[in-house]
């Protein structure tokens, strides 16, 4: 894609982060003719070599202010690829001496006042978010306001794409879910299905008073219930396994809510007879009860249990959630697996967000994400599908999911049963080892559209979602969780497998869910991802700041890192 690119060493050495400010004309009438990069000479005064560098990046992709710290193997000015491209001299163009002297005066004022006023600057067309893609910063433009939910921006990847995808004319493209209040794309629902109960008079207990709302959720729901729930009145509960991160529980508690862990439930009861259980503290055999799976909840909810004898304990939390619900009327359970709500709430809003930035210009043609309820795949797809029907829904499932197995696929096939056992994923809020209620109930018929997925399905092994993750953060400054990871990475295959069968011009949209923050304990953390075997944060910079990688001189994703993005996980369901 062509840029133009000006380059200023800093006044004096530093250490301090540059800025980068990326900026995107997207109704521009005709591409530019060059790839111009104008590098201008360092100024004599209080200059030295190897110092950090003001860039000013003209890109028909994006639009965002973020911060960096510039290439250290990137010479600006001194590169004799800057100098030949651009003006690296101003011998070269014949620009009087006064002129360049000006030029350099206004390029000063510019980077000083970039550097103290960039954050509060807004360059992008009118109909384009300007929140900046750091989602650390992005979590401070919008209030926890019910009104901020939705209307998220769009972020441009194609430059992740492999190249035969480019040439073909293939874009990507990922809804940035992050810049919603909670953020995550789980606000949605959070607002769609209390709004929703709080109409059919759900949420009011037996005696008047509003009833306690209890979720079972990875994190980002129940982050996102927390919020929503106070903000209308409600005392939550939220149930979650220790594979959340630990930022995320603190997300949760800070909402007020009150966060349960369904291991620490379950796991005094371990080993233990029902004499040894009854002499335990009230207390522990209160958080017990939580989890006793009876023969009547068993049989309503449709828990089959072979050889199961009852009451038996689980740690199973979405199980938990409807445990406490049914042991207390003044709990009402969100089931967001099973609530159709769930799917409403996606099919209103972010589905038609997603259809209406794309349409008029060139609508989406493939849209792909991963599953864990199923409400934003199956809402997501079943907007775009009403609305034109030649549009494809692709599955992005981590490699240790079973999903993919019990979907329905395109073509008129049958959904097939999964043979041995599902092997484990460390990604968060992403794939399951069974079906859920809402792929279940959109199997058939929903609004006179009848939901399929594509015949294939993305799979994507674990480490190449961290990597992926990686590289957003280090090449595009795009702060995201492992779900994200999962997105792009089934996104950017399927681009390079749709260029391989001679597809042309294709317009595929993802989600960047949440931010990575939120998972700097695990997924940023060497010493976790070394226990995991996963690729670790260091080496992934160690191969974006190799030289081979330079951005200047090779522009999408580092070599090595790319390579992640091929067509291995491209397998048949």
């Amino acid at each position: 894609m062509s840029r133009a690119q000006l380059s200023l060493r800093s006044l004096r050495r530093s250490t301090r982060p540059i800025v980068t400010w990326y900026m995107t004309h997207h109704q521009h009438s005709a591409p530019c003719h060059s790839a111009t990069h104008c590098s201008i000479q360092g100024f004599h005064s209080g200059m030295s070599s190897g110092q950090t560098r003001l860039i000013w990046t003209v890109n028909h992709s994006s639009s965002r202010l973020r911060y960096g710290r510039a290439n250290p193997n990137a010479n600006s000015g001194a590169s004799g690829d800057h100098r030949a491209a651009g003006v690296g001299r101003r011998a070269r163009r014949g620009i009087p001496s006064a002129a360049m002297r000006a030029a350099r005066s206004v390029c000063v004022c510019a980077a000083m006042l970039f550097a103290v006023l960039g954050p509060g600057l807004c360059l992008s067309p009118p109909e384009q978010s300007a929140t900046e893609s750091n989602p650390e910063a992005t979590r401070h433009h919008r209030a926890l306001d019910i009104a901020n939910v939705g209307n998220t921006g769009m972020e441009d990847l194609t430059g992740l794409l492999s190249i035969r995808a480019i040439a073909s004319g293939i874009t990507l493209w990922a809804k940035r879910e992050f810049e919603n209040p909670g953020l995550s794309h789980k606000d949605r629902i959070a607002v769609g299905i209390l709004s929703a109960a709080g109409a059919r008079g759900d949420l009011t207990a037996p005696d008047g008073t509003k009833k306690t709302v209890v979720v079972a959720s990875s994190g980002n729901t129940g982050n996102s219930i927390a919020w929503v729930g106070r903000a209308l009145g409600y005392t939550v509960v939220v149930v979650t396994n220790r594979k959340c991160s630990t930022e995320k529980q603190r997300d949760i508690t800070s909402k007020g809510a009150t966060l349960l862990i369904a291991e620490d439930l379950y796991e005094p009861s371990v080993g233990k007879t029902p004499e040894q259980i009854a002499a335990l503290p009230d207390t522990v055999r209160a958080n017990l009860a939580k989890c006793t799976v009876t023969e009547a909840v068993a049989k309503k909810h449709g828990w089959h249990t072979p050889g199961a004898v009852f009451p038996y304990y689980t740690k199973n939390y979405m199980k938990i959630e409807v445990i406490m619900a049914e042991a207390d009327p003044s709990y009402f359970a969100v089931e967001q697996y099973d609530n159709l709500d769930n799917f409403q709430a996606q099919h209103d809003t972010l589905g038609a967000e997603i259809y209406a930035s794309t349409h008029g210009n060139k609508t989406v043609t493939h849209f792909v994400f991963t599953g864990s309820t199923g409400g934003t795949i199956t809402g997501v797809g079943s907007y775009l599908k009403e609305k034109e029907t030649s549009i494809k829904i692709v599955l992005a499932d981590p490699e240790g999911s079973r999903l993919r197995h019990f979907l329905p696929r395109g073509e008129g096939k049958a959904h097939i049963t999964p043979a041995g056992v599902a092997t484990k994923t460390v990604i968060e809020g992403a794939g399951k080892a069974s079906t859920t209620g809402i792929f279940e109930a959109k199997k058939g018929a929903a609004n006179g559209f009848e939901f399929v997925l594509e015949p294939t399905a993305e799979v994507v092994p674990d480490a190449h979602a961290v990597l992926m993750i990686h590289l957003l953060r280090l090449q595009l400054g795009v702060w995201v969780g492992s779900s994200s990871g999962v997105n792009v990475q089934a996104a950017v295959n399927y681009a390079d497998a749709l260029a391989a069968r001679g597809e042309v011009g294709a317009k595929i949209v993802t989600v960047l869910c949440d931010p990575g923050f939120k998972y700097e304990s695990k997924f940023f953390n060497d010493t976790w991802l070394v226990a995991k075997n996963l690729p670790t944060y260091s080496a992934s910079v160690q191969l974006w700041n190799h030289p081979a990688n330079d951005v200047d001189a090779n522009p999408g994703a580092p070599g090595a890192v790319r390579a992640r993005a091929s067509t291995e996980g491209h397998a048949e369901l």
